[in-house]
């Protein structure tokens, strides 16, 4: 997407709107515990959500950090997506430079030989770190 900031994906592609909308990955559940962690006090859930910064709009599928909670709790969970948005974006920089199939445009539509290209990269990834 070259220069175009975070607000403008999610208005330009389809994928963000889907899950804004609620369209995408409806067939899927997970649950949520609450601070305790027991069994009766989960919720689950429909749908997916997207693990992003503070650029993108504030919807139900987009998982910002959490900037004004201050609760040991909301810090920690705050703290550990940051971590994560941080690793996966680390990974897709090593990928680029490394394989040229992600660096360019994919002109694949098939969204299982996508899945099976990615998943082929992060084993050889992992198989290069070993």
């Amino acid at each position: 997407y070259g220069t175009w900031n975070d607000k403008m994906i999610t208005v330009n592609d389809t994928y963000p709107r889907d899950l804004m909308v609620g369209r995408a990955h409806q067939d899927r559940t997970f649950r949520t515990y609450g601070v305790n962690g027991v069994a009766e006090d989960y919720k689950t859930w429909s749908g997916a959500w997207v693990l992003v910064d503070g650029g993108y709009q504030r919807v139900q599928a987009f998982m910002p950090p959490m900037h004004d909670h201050f609760t040991k709790w909301e810090v920690f969970w705050s703290e550990w997506v940051e971590s994560c948005r941080k690793d996966v974006e680390c990974f897709f920089g090593v990928a680029k430079s490394q394989w040229r199939w992600v660096r360019n445009k994919v002109e694949y539509h098939d969204a299982l030989i996508i899945e099976h290209a990615m998943r082929t990269i992060c084993i050889l990834h992992n198989m290069l770190l070993a």
